[in-house]
């Protein structure tokens, strides 16, 4: 990717390249002139060539996004799916934190378990959840919805999830929304 990247800026941050052709003369242009003609004819091949080079790179890309999972089916549906993760969790948080009868405690110990399989299977396809509590802030991966006073914990220290982050194949699918702790 760096490569390609590097590619399609080479030619554009050139010091010592002329400044670009003005069309405008200080004297009037003649019948017979062809200094005049030769430098419009060179700009607008120039031009061209621009263009070609830049459609060239522009299909790269796109193929370059294809392979990197821009049709993937699978991101689609693991973007889709994050909700039911997200309500899985809240189930889940809810009951360790209030007290529930035994028979609620057994089911939500299977629904637990379903949980877990499900996010097992997503893992195998490349799904991953961020590991955000007790790293530092980083606004790539995280968003920032609450800074609480935490004089334990450093400045700048992810304290708690609202919304678990994930990354699909090494790229962000969904960054994590935390509560940091300030100074």
């Amino acid at each position: 990717m760096r490569a390609l990247i590097h590619k399609l800026f080479q030619d554009e941050f050139v010091i010592d390249e002329k400044p670009a052709l003005t069309f405008t003369r200080e004297r009037p242009v003649e019948t017979g002139d062809a200094e005049g003609s030769e430098d419009l004819l060179s700009s607008i091949t120039h031009l061209l060539k621009e263009h070609d080079r830049l459609s060239d790179l522009t299909e790269e890309l796109k193929a370059l996004d294809k392979q990197d999972g821009g049709d993937d089916p699978m991101k689609d549906f693991a973007q889709k799916i994050l909700p039911f993760l997200d309500s899985f969790e809240r189930i889940l948080y809810l009951a360790r934190n209030h007290g529930v009868p035994d028979e609620i405690a057994n089911w939500l110990k299977s629904v637990e378990v379903v949980y877990f399989r499900i996010t097992d299977l997503l893992e195998s396809y490349g799904l991953q959840q961020m590991k955000t509590i007790g790293h530092t802030v980083d606004l790539d991966y995280h968003e920032v919805v609450e800074m609480v006073d935490a004089p334990d914990r450093p400045g700048g220290t992810v304290i708690a999830e609202r919304k678990k982050g994930y990354i699909y194949k090494g790229k962000i699918l969904r960054v994590a929304s935390v509560v940091v702790a300030q100074d």
